[in-house]
C-alpha cells in the first residue's frame, strides 16, 4: 500500500523535498555567518523561517491564526529587528 499525501504525491517525495530544503536552508545559513555574526545570522534565520512557515500554513492550507498566534509572530519580528539594530558593524565606533 502506497501512503499519498494531500497533494497527490507519495509520502517519500514529501520527505525528500523536506530534506532538501532543510539541507539548503543550513548552505544559505553557513554562507550568511561568512559575513555578519551567527547570533543575528541565526536569529534572522529562525524567525523566517517560522513566519514563512506561518505564511505557507495560511495560503495553502487555510489555517487561521487566532490573536496568540499572531501577537507572538509580530513579537519575533521584533525581537530580529532589536537584535539585527543592536548590532555592532564595522567601521562603526
Amino acid at each position: 500500500m502506497k501512503l499519498t499525501s494531500a497533494s497527490g504525491g507519495t509520502a517519500n517525495e514529501g520527505y525528500l523535498l523536506m530534506w532538501s530544503m532543510i539541507g539548503i536552508s543550513y548552505f544559505f545559513l553557513s554562507l550568511a555567518v561568512k559575513k555578519i555574526s551567527i547570533g543575528v545570522a541565526y536569529a534572522i534565520w529562525e524567525g523566517l523561517g517560522i513566519a514563512l512557515i506561518t505564511l505557507m500554513s495560511v495560503v495553502v492550507f487555510k489555517e487561521h491564526l487566532n490573536t496568540q498566534a499572531i501577537i507572538g509572530l509580530g513579537m519575533a519580528v521584533i525581537g530580529i529587528v532589536m537584535v539585527n539594530a543592536g548590532e555592532s558593524h564595522e567601521g562603526s565606533s
